[in-house]
């Protein structure tokens, strides 16, 4: 079933990112650029960053998936980013596939792939201005969440709007 529909999203529905240690700047506590940087596949030919859908999983499994991933005390699970489909849709780069992972341990059964199209890194060379920006502007979609293992599944959601997103974040923003 995962194969037929692998690319049906409802506009609503929420999409969480894992954050990990070296993704947060934990004085400001606010996303750094890598939590959104597109990695190359080499399968697909496509540059790729792995997210889940939250709404066919709940968040302990979601926790053990993020945790198997933890490469180093350096890289350890910090938390979850969380946007909704339809703000990943507004980005015309960008693309979500749904791909379920049944093989790894544990099983990530929600995982979901956004491609980037026209916009991927080279690997081993700097990324150019527009890449830069873009990638800033992408992360301003993903509300992070810390996970101290007592956040439950209905705390979890996205900005509702801009507006939201200015509200949570008016402390670090500058006005002019």
């Amino acid at each position: 079933m995962a194969k037929k529909f692998k690319n049906f999203f409802i506009e609503e529905e929420f999409i969480i990112r894992f954050i990990y240690s070296d993704h947060v700047n934990t004085k400001t506590n606010t996303l750094r650029s890598n939590f959104v940087h597109f990695r190359p596949n080499q399968a697909t030919g496509k540059s790729e960053l792995s997210c889940n859908r939250f709404m066919l999983d709940r968040l302990a499994n979601c926790r053990l998936v993020a945790k198997s991933n933890e490469s180093s005390p350096k890289r350890s699970y910090y938390g979850v980013g969380c946007t909704q489909v339809s703000y990943i849709r507004e980005w015309k780069v960008c693309k979500l596939i749904f791909t379920p992972d049944y093989v790894s341990e544990p099983p990530n059964v929600s995982h979901t792939d956004i491609y980037i199209l026209g916009l991927e890194s080279i690997e081993g060379q700097a990324n150019d201005a527009a890449q830069n920006l873009n990638r800033d502007l992408f992360k301003e979609i993903w509300k992070p969440y810390r996970d101290d293992g007592d956040i439950v599944d209905d705390e979890i959601r996205p900005y509702r709007s801009i507006k939201d997103f200015v509200e949570v974040n008016r402390n670090r923003l500058k006005t002019g």
